[in-house]
């Protein structure tokens, strides 16, 4: 912000200089034209020239003046010239051209003009530093309001607090400082929303799933089927409980406002891991490639995103997926494909919030898990790309994000 400041104050200093010396030299090319230029002398001067004998009127040209002088007093009417004597001072002779001819003039002179008094150029240096001094009094109180407006901005993104009102009603920027304290207001309210929104979610669905589990291990079943399907039961309950786990951590890392230390991820694992889970309850055959297993990544954040891309991959696959991860250089590349319908036309769209394609049969859900995996990307200094794949002609998801960092983003 000094910065700012400093560049402001000069230019705009600069500007009104070059604006008062424009305005002096036009006000004297109107007022006062080259013909019309005005002499000062003393009135004892004065007095001196008028009693003194004059010369003229007399023939231009027999004043021993240069052709082109004389051609310029013939034009303007009157010519002034100076001449040093011998002690150094500085005598002028005014020439006037005689009334109705252009050939005649009378000779005015000698004289001395008035000498400019010594230390103006100080007045010029004193008026230009007022001037200076008035501009910091007019800029300074300003960019101090913004300097702290800025700074509480930079400690509001480190931790989200209502921004108060900090600077005077009379200031300039008092609307914006104002308007930048409601904002703030609303979106502390709107985080504390989502967090009570995860508290919530913890509360609610686990109650009632603790009370599933509990009823489930009551059951005693008649048969090796309802066994099975007892453990199906089971593992889903599970699954949902995980699931849980990781949203309401992915919801604690949303809201923030920090940056997060990454650590070396066996990427592999966590893919059969979601893998092993998917296959539980599902016939589609999903085949996994890993060119690296060791990546730089947030295990917690990362686990989303494969169960994600895996969820919408297992939506709309027909009989296959296949789940590979590669390095280029420094980038990693997690991607999905599935062998479906593809996506649809409208695909760029199901990067936004509960968005899902608008021709599938099948969709289910509120369309939140793009967005999601996106979220975990930009926290990792990467993107997500989706589009159709030519290997199996369904959909791809590709999540990339470089492989040498220690720290992801701030949440933001």
């Amino acid at each position: 912000m000094r910065q700012q400041f400093i560049k402001l104050y000069v230019i705009s200093a600069l500007l009104l200089i070059s604006l008062i010396v424009l305005f002096g030299q036009l006000y004297n090319d109107v007022f006062f034209p080259e013909s019309q230029r005005a002499v000062m002398i003393t009135q004892s001067e004065l007095a001196r020239v008028m009693t003194s004998p004059q010369t003229g009127p007399m023939e231009i040209s027999t004043l021993g003046l240069p052709d082109t002088l004389a051609n310029t007093l013939r034009q303007n009417g009157q010519l002034l010239l100076s001449e040093t004597t011998q002690d150094n001072t500085i005598q002028h002779y005014l020439y006037v051209v005689s009334p109705g001819s252009t050939n005649h003039a009378s000779q005015i002179g000698p004289f001395t003009l008035v000498n400019e008094p010594e230390g103006h150029q100080w007045a010029f240096v004193a008026f230009y530093s007022l001037l200076a001094i008035a501009l910091l009094l007019v800029f300074k109180p300003l960019f101090d309001d913004l300097r702290r407006l800025q700074s509480a901005v930079v400690n509001f993104s480190h931790s989200p607090n209502n921004i108060p009102v900090i600077v005077n009603k009379s200031s300039s920027i008092y609307p914006l400082a104002k308007g930048l304290s409601e904002m703030s207001g609303k979106i502390t309210h709107f985080l504390q929303l989502h967090q009570d929104l995860s508290r919530i979610l913890s509360h609610e669905i686990r109650i009632p799933l603790s009370r599933i589990v509990l009823a489930m291990s009551f059951l005693q079943p008649d048969k090796s089927t309802h066994s099975e399907e007892q453990k199906l039961i089971e593992h889903a309950l599970d699954d949902i409980e995980s699931r849980l786990d990781q949203y309401l951590h992915y919801a604690r890392i949303e809201n923030q406002f920090a940056v997060y230390q990454l650590e070396e991820v066996d990427i592999r694992k966590l893919i059969e891991k979601q893998i092993a889970a998917a296959s539980a309850f599902s016939h589609i055959h999903i085949s996994s490639t890993c060119e690296c297993t060791s990546v730089m990544a947030e295990p917690n954040s990362m686990a989303i995103a494969i169960q994600n891309m895996l969820g919408n991959a297992l939506k709309y696959a027909d009989k296959n997926i296949a789940i590979g991860v590669s390095q280029n250089n420094d980038q990693i590349t997690l991607s999905v494909e599935d062998d479906g319908p593809g996506l649809p036309n409208n695909a760029q769209d199901l990067l936004k919030p509960f968005e899902q394609g608008h021709n599938q049969a099948l969709s289910s859900g509120y369309g939140l898990g793009l967005y999601i995996i996106q979220r975990i990307a930009h926290w990792h200094n990467g993107n997500l790309e989706i589009d159709n794949c030519s290997s199996l002609g369904g959909a791809r998801t590709q999540l990339m994000w470089p492989g040498t960092q220690r720290s992801m983003k701030t949440k933001l």
